[in-house]
């Protein structure tokens, strides 16, 4: 894919996502799959976003259609993907896509990480959506369904995402202090007197924690996704509690 830029003046500056695309028969088709009909999704997609003015990079993997999509300011690549999509279906009556979308990343080397996470949101795509984003999917299902600890490494460091900065000292309070709240079940008064804090001390932390993972920490589904994203790291040594 990198090559093929150089000569499709493409510039891989911008940040950058990437999808990937699976295709299948309708039900009462069969499940045939061959070269010609990939070229020809292929060609469609390379058609459509050029007439947008954006240039999408190409390739086959294990069978299904890698994109890499620079993104410019402005890019609205998830209306696009979407807009894409239903054009194919337009064009390639019986068929049924699925799409898989990495999040975002500007580091041109992790290229390999973000196809993973497309592929893994394409992986866990089960229901009738056409596309799942990466930040939609939740740990467990990661666990349940792929067994692959790369990508579950991945979901657990975004899951805990600024706090895991170590050369910051705050984020190191602030780590420290989601993982006591988690442990304490989300007791105010346990989490208090582990933390030897005040309650308005602890209430503020909890406050900043829940500003920056976006999420309430105190619901059960994003608690134990944050506790399970502590466990994961923790058994790979990649984070400590002091």
């Amino acid at each position: 894919m990198i090559k093929k830029s150089m000569y499709l003046d493409a510039s891989l500056d911008h940040p950058f996502t990437i999808a990937v695309l699976d295709y299948r028969f309708s039900s009462d088709r069969g499940t045939e799959n061959d070269y010609f009909i990939q070229q020809k999704i292929i060609e469609e997609i390379y058609s459509f976003f050029k007439k947008r003015n954006q240039v999408v990079l190409t390739a086959l993997r294990d069978g299904h259609i890698v994109l890499l999509i620079p993104l410019s300011p402005g890019n609205e690549f998830q209306f696009r993907t979407k807009e894409c999509i239903n054009h194919l279906y337009t064009v390639f009556s019986g068929y049924n896509f699925k799409m898989g979308l990495s999040t975002i990343s500007d580091e041109l080397e992790r290229a390999h990480d973000v196809f993973q996470e497309a592929l893994t949101a394409l992986n866990m795509n089960e229901g009738t959506r056409d596309i799942i984003k990466f930040e939609e999917v939740d740990l467990l299902s990661i666990l349940m369904h792929t067994g692959s600890t790369p990508a579950v490494l991945q979901k657990a460091e975004k899951m805990l995402g600024p706090l895991l900065m170590k050369e910051d000292p705050k984020m190191n309070e602030l780590l420290k202090t989601l993982y006591v709240f988690l442990q304490c079940g989300g007791n105010l008064e346990c989490s208090m007197k582990e933390l030897n804090i005040s309650m308005s001390g602890l209430r503020y932390r909890i406050k900043r924690l829940e500003e920056l993972l976006s999420c309430q920490i105190r619901n059960p589904k994003s608690a134990f996704q944050l506790y399970a994203s502590f466990e994961t790291l923790l058994k790979a040594k990649m984070i400590t509690i002091d």
